[in-house]
């Protein structure tokens, strides 16, 4: 529980008055001040404005008072509190500590102050419990606040001024940077700019320098062209010892895996990605697209994009909390019946033609932006182009890239993208060759998509997550559920769960079918939503098989979280 030692409301202290709490007080000590106030931290003297708060932790001396340029002395609201939970709650809501923020968006924490105040003098026998409901109360909407200041405050001066120091970090990542350099960039103390610098990223700047280095030196041993201790030196570890550690933490692998030993060979890589003659994905239907033929895709040798955005509506995984770096690419060479993004892969739309180098541009503003990943959506008919763009940029990124497909990929094709994606999302959409042949016209499909996902499990392994809970590597296999194919569902998730182990990937199981986008088809029993009887008993088996992954509601079976491909942000 938490428990009220003592309060006040609008407390007046006079001019030239100073507040000193000495060492060892044993009580939280949070004040909301109504006027200009200073206080001491880190041994320096800063200053706070009207409105902001300041939580001093227990045992932690404080000395604070108004201002002398301000003609008067200060006011304030104050509380005392402790309990068992205290500490966790504020570590949990991420509420700063001995440093002065702002809660614009919780401007009521006076009212419940004054409200745990009358409880706090209130003898009745309800009264503590009123007092401590009203004290989670009071921390759970200034964590609230907090973090929707992050989001709308990411424009501000504060958050320019870290984005600046975060720029030049990972710009220069080999540098053997302290964290007080990164804050002289800023301009802020060191724990000023670290609590900002969370909750710009959702991580600290040390994490994203590692990862930043790590991810470089990835990119340098997959080129062949420096030996592991070479790299370790150029990418800012002082360490080979440190250097491996890291890398294996972050990648699952030794550096030497990535030292050129698993890199197809140029003239293989070449090949596979070879458009004059297209056999980019198992239709191979082989017309050269560089003349500007259109292959089963619809789509030439030029890249095609639909819409670049931040796309909310991923699995929290891969968007985020500001949403996915989506590129949703024209054209499919699948081409399901039921396709809830006919718009795009049915040409429907006209898109923009970009180069490799627009198109690695576009990934470097969706950086920019916030995404959390660059989410490539339906790349595979044009994987020469991607993986050309990738290659210029890899070592820039310092957020994953995602290769969002139907699941029908040629072994080929994927190993040529080896080192430059680091999450696989495909889909795995049948097991049934009669299934795959009515709606997908591949009846070949289950076979394909074996193979495809033990090669993309090859590469990136058992999915790992950043610090801020979105994956950052690994493999996750979406499965939609469709009507009245709950037995084809499940012999899907069998047919996964051998061809790689359950428990080192994750599972999107899907309850999202529409059938506004299949109502022009003659196959009637896709006229309709599934139940919730088809979805709990392909959710059950997997469970039974140990998967771990998301589910949905019923209620995302709708055309709304469909984007809009028509005049989109690109």
């Amino acid at each position: 529980m938490l428990f009220c030692y003592m309060c006040g409301n609008a407390t007046e202290h006079g001019k030239g008055f100073v507040f000193s709490r000495p060492d060892g007080v044993p009580y939280w000590l949070l004040m909301k001040f109504k006027t200009p106030f200073f206080y001491e931290a880190d041994g320096k003297i800063c200053e706070g404005r009207a409105g902001e708060l300041l939580l001093n932790s227990p045992g932690t001396p404080l000395v604070h008072g108004a201002p002398e340029k301000f003609d008067g002395g200060f006011c304030n609201d104050w509380i005392y509190f402790s309990g068992d939970e205290a500490d966790k709650i504020v570590k949990e809501m991420e509420i700063p500590v001995n440093r002065a923020f702002s809660a614009e968006r919780y401007p009521e924490i006076s009212d419940v102050i004054e409200r745990i105040s009358k409880e706090s003098n209130d003898r009745t026998a309800n009264a503590s419990y009123m007092s401590c409901g009203l004290l989670y109360l009071m921390l759970a909407g200034l964590g609230r606040a907090i973090v929707q200041n992050a989001y709308s405050d990411a424009s501000s001066g504060a958050f320019a001024d870290v984005k600046r120091a975060h720029d030049e970090m990972l710009r220069d990542c080999g540098r053997a940077w302290t964290l007080s350099d990164m804050a002289e960039l800023s301009g802020y103390s060191v724990s000023r700019f670290c609590a900002l610098y969370k909750k710009l990223y959702g991580a600290s700047p040390v994490d994203d320098l590692i990862k930043a280095r790590i991810d470089r030196a990835r990119y340098l041993l997959l080129a062949g062209e420096h030996n592991v201790s070479e790299t370790a030196e150029l990418c800012g570890f002082s360490s080979l010892h440190y250097f491996s550690s890291a890398f294996k933490k972050f990648t699952g692998y030794p550096p030497s895996k990535f030292a050129g030993k698993d890199k197809p060979k140029t003239d293989e890589t070449a090949e596979s990605l070879d458009v004059s003659s297209c056999k980019l994905c198992p239709r191979e239907c082989g017309v050269n697209r560089l003349d500007g033929e259109r292959g089963i895709c619809g789509e030439s040798a030029e890249i095609r994009v639909s819409r670049i955005s931040l796309h909310p509506y991923e699995e929290p995984a891969i968007s985020g909390k500001r949403g996915a770096g989506t590129i949703f690419f024209c054209g499919c060479s699948l081409g399901c019946v039921y396709c809830q993004n006919k718009a795009i892969s049915r040409g429907e739309c006209e898109g923009q033609i970009m180069t490799p180098e627009e198109l690695a541009r576009a990934m470097l503003d969706l950086q920019e932006k916030g995404a959390a990943c660059i989410d490539l959506v339906t790349p595979t008919h044009f994987s020469h182009g991607v993986a050309a763009a990738l290659r210029l940029i890899k070592n820039k990124l310092n957020i994953p890239v995602v290769y969002n497909t139907s699941g029908y990929e040629k072994v080929q094709t994927l190993k040529a993208l080896d080192g430059l994606v680091d999450v696989y999302m495909p889909d795995f959409k049948y097991a049934s060759a009669e299934l795959a042949a009515k709606y997908s016209a591949a009846p070949d499909y289950c076979k394909v998509a074996e193979r495809a996902l033990a090669e993309m499990y090859r590469q990136v392994g058992k999915y790992k997550y950043s610090s801020d809970k979105t994956l950052s590597r690994g493999v996750l296999i979406r499965h939609l559920v469709l009507p009245s194919c709950r037995k084809d569902s499940i012999e899907v998730l069998h047919r996964i769960a051998k061809t790689v182990p359950a428990e080192n990937v994750l599972l999107s199981l899907m309850s999202q079918y529409t059938p506004d986008f299949a109502l022009d088809t003659p196959h009637k029993e896709l006229h309709r939503r599934i139940t919730r009887f088809e979805y709990d008993s392909v959710l059950s088996v997997a469970e039974e098989l140990g998967f771990d992954g998301f589910v949905q509601h019923a209620s995302s079976a709708s055309a709304k979280y469909t984007p809009d491909f028509v005049g989109g942000e690109k």
